[in-house]
């Protein structure tokens, strides 16, 4: 990218790289009631360094990127064909991958294989494949997600400037075409990509199309996807617009290019009609319970102790939920012996490792995600939960008032709303045992 200048009536140009030095070189301290031109600069001084671009190894290929994946246990069948669709296509040939390609590949896999939320930040340098290093496990899980006939949202890539998102759009497109034959032997349907910016039309019709894109040669030019053939300009032809078709044709007559509507959405209402039309479905496909989210198996678990602590207790009459809910004069003892088991929790490994047993069998959860539930945040049982309720319990719900007349009580839940997160509770543990079955 280069600026433009006239300096003194001589045509001069500047590229990005020393527009933005001279623009930090020239920062200035602003200050109330003072002019920017007369204040001191930011920037006392600055070196250029100039010096050849390192690019990371590539040596590690498909075959043993696909062992390390299954040997973590990482690769379904159809993954498995994914990833190496990707990295050994007819057209381009093997491609092998860096070391932090590999790092990444796996560890975006891994995440996606958990109920735990996580975020990835993959640094190197301009061109070295940063965005193969996110597409390839991205495009791989989304292909195991595909079905003939529905259409959501599976994966969003967000870029800070319009010309970074088209490059990478055309990158995207190539790579997903790379999966079509493999979709199409699994019975799924091809990966479909758009782009929502400001050039995006509205809808298919002429108006909303010409006031977005340039028109030429009988329709009109798409302004961030190029052939995928002869890198030519590719063009939504007038008759097509008007029939409501989106299709892509090459400009140039050797090449003859389409990209059809099943591989491109070029419009933002089209996935609004696609999901209009599960309307006249008669039949209703199956709804997954969101009973895998995190926040939701948290809240299992700390009903899941409350169970396991009633049996230690069986022996006792008593009812940990009203044990736990407030003071109680008639059962001082159980609440001690609840006093007595937390504590050996907190301090003992035999205590903790008798919970995440119970935790994991009762859940249904592995050992890393009890381990989570147990010690990460947010509200973790260990950290957070069992230390909060052995101090109510150890102080019978008092606290220092700091404002006056405020009360010294902790906070407490009365029995009514307590009744209630019992029966919330039990319509959870059916659902889960129901979802086993």
């Amino acid at each position: 990218m280069l600026f433009e200048f006239n300096l003194r009536g001589d045509r001069l140009f500047r590229t990005r790289m020393a527009e933005g030095v001279r623009l930090f070189a020239r920062l200035r301290q602003l200050f109330p009631n003072n002019s920017w031109q007369t204040s001191p600069t930011l920037v006392a001084d600055y070196r250029l360094q100039i010096r050849p671009r390192i690019y990371p190894k590539r040596y590690i290929t498909p075959e043993t990127v696909i062992e390390q994946l299954e040997a973590d246990k990482l690769l379904t069948p159809i993954r498995k064909k994914a990833v190496a669709a990707i990295l050994n296509s007819p057209l381009r040939g093997e491609v092998q991958l860096a070391d932090f390609q590999l790092r990444a590949t796996s560890r975006m896999l891994r995440d996606l294989n958990s109920t735990k939320s996580r975020g990835m930040i993959v640094c190197a340098g301009t061109g070295t494949g940063k965005t193969l290093s996110f597409y390839l496990p991205a495009l791989a899980h989304i292909a195991g997600l595909l079905k003939k006939n529905e259409y959501w949202s599976k994966g969003l890539a967000i870029y800070p400037r319009n010309e970074l998102l088209k490059d990478q759009f055309s990158e995207t497109y190539q790579e997903a075409r790379r999966l079509d034959a493999v979709l199409k032997a699994e019975g799924k349907r091809k990966i479909l990509i758009g782009a929502f910016f400001g050039l995006t039309p509205r809808s298919a019709t002429l108006d909303r199309v010409q006031d977005k894109w340039e028109a030429e040669s009988g329709g009109f030019t798409c302004p961030y996807l190029r052939c995928p053939r002869c890198e030519g300009a590719l063009s939504w032809r007038r008759a097509d617009v008007e029939a409501g078709k989106e299709k892509l044709s090459c400009l140039k007559a050797s090449c003859g290019a389409v990209i059809q509507g099943d591989e491109v959405i070029l419009t933002r209402d089209r996935i609004v009609y696609q999901g209009y039309d599960m309307l006249f479905n008669p039949v209703l496909e199956k709804r997954s319970l969101p009973i895998q989210n995190r926040y939701v198996i948290r809240t299992s678990a700390v009903f899941a102790f409350m169970d396991w602590v009633g049996h230690q207790l069986a022996a006792i009459k008593g009812s940990v939920w009203y044990d736990f809910a407030s003071p109680s004069e008639y059962a001082k003892k159980r609440q001690q012996l609840e006093i007595e088991l937390i504590e050996k929790i907190l301090e003992t490994e035999t205590r903790q490792l008798e919970l995440a047993a119970y935790l994991q069998s009762a859940l249904n959860l592995s050992k890393d995600e009890v381990e989570a539930i147990l010690w990460e945040a947010p509200r973790s049982l260990m950290m957070v939960v069992l230390p909060t309720l052995l101090r109510r319990l150890k102080s019978n719900w008092y606290r220092f008032s700091v404002h006056l007349n405020e009360s010294n009580q902790d906070y407490q839940t009365n029995r009514r709303i307590f009744s209630v997160w019992r029966r919330v509770h039990c319509h959870l543990r059916i659902l889960r045992l129901w979802t086993r079955n």
